[in-house]
């Protein structure tokens, strides 16, 4: 018998990915006032990150979750440096860079579809799927009946839930208190909060404008493929 409702457990797992992608896509936004509609193709890098360990590899795919965020953030810094900034610093309107955000993630969906047909192609046997990354099949049980026993509810039997019923919210938990208290606690924090705040002043007291906000493209593509990594755990 299950331990949590299905409807609360989808909605925990879906508002937990939910939450770490609207935080990532917030921080950039805060900084660089650029809405990100590449935010997405971000995710979808989590996703085949997950594909590529989980089934191609045979490996536990919940190991794909760091390589996701350095992958998915490294992308994310990449457009940053070498597309938005150059484009700000030549005086590009906002609508401008919001359009260089949609044409990234056409490029960004291209090459995926490329990596698709090359799996499918080469590894037909191993990734069943590779358009359609499903992997709520293997998601590993974590189950109660030990602790019924303990409680002396022995009689109750099959007291499982799937492993993101759990990793998902534990997840965003310590993001979201990661995030804050380098945003509170510490020197860099304060200075990136400058940054937001009045660049041009930040930049009179010696803050590194342009280093705060590549580290918040970094953060915020980092948790969009951490989102994503979880995402064939439950969607479908």
């Amino acid at each position: 018998m299950p331990l949590v409702e299905p409807l609360v457990r989808d909605v925990v797992v879906y508002s937990s990915i939910l939450v770490m992608l609207s935080t990532g896509l917030t921080l950039t936004y805060m900084t660089t006032k650029v809405p990100n509609f590449s935010h997405g193709g971000f995710a979808t890098i989590g996703v085949y990150v997950t594909l590529t360990i989980g089934m191609l590899f045979r490996l536990n795919p919940y190991l794909s979750a760091p390589f996701s965020f350095i992958i998915s953030g490294l992308i994310a810094l990449s457009m940053y440096l070498g597309i938005l900034n150059p484009l700000s610093r030549r005086g590009a309107s906002y609508l401008q860079l919001m359009i260089a955000t949609i044409a990234f993630e056409f490029l960004i969906f291209s090459i995926i579809n490329i990596y698709a047909d090359y799996l499918t192609e080469n590894f037909g046997r191993l990734v069943e799927q590779a358009r359609t990354v499903f992997l709520r099949k293997i998601d590993y049980k974590i189950d109660f009946s030990p602790l019924a026993s303990a409680l002396g509810l022995g009689e109750l039997r099959g007291l499982d839930e799937p492993a993101m019923f759990f990793i998902a919210p534990i997840t965003v938990v310590t993001s979201i208190v990661a995030l804050h208290t380098l945003l509170t606690r510490t020197k860099f924090g304060r200075g990136m909060r400058a940054a937001i705040e009045n660049p041009p002043l930040a930049e009179v007291v010696g803050i590194n404008v342009r280093l705060a906000y590549a580290f918040s493209w970094f953060i915020s593509g980092g948790l969009a493929g951490l989102a994503g990594s979880y995402m064939p755990f439950w969607f479908l």
